[in-house]
């Protein structure tokens, strides 16, 4: 997913940050917090990876079944 499209999915209410309903497109994760997101799933957040080229920060997802 881009992340563009993450963006507009949070600020419309639509995910969830262990079981919290989040605005911000900038709330910090750590690894073991979980991710929901109305129409996609459920996420952990299983590592936090390094930054890339433009200084952002990459996720190792989990999803749940």
């Amino acid at each position: 997913m881009s992340r563009g499209k993450a963006q507009e999915l949070i600020s419309s209410g639509r995910v969830q940050l262990n079981y919290r309903e989040t605005l911000k497109s900038d709330a910090p994760v750590a690894q073991g917090d979980v991710i929901s997101a109305r129409g996609l799933g459920k996420f952990e957040v299983a590592g936090v990876g390094g930054l890339s080229k433009k200084g952002r920060t990459a996720l190792l997802l989990h999803r749940y079944l």
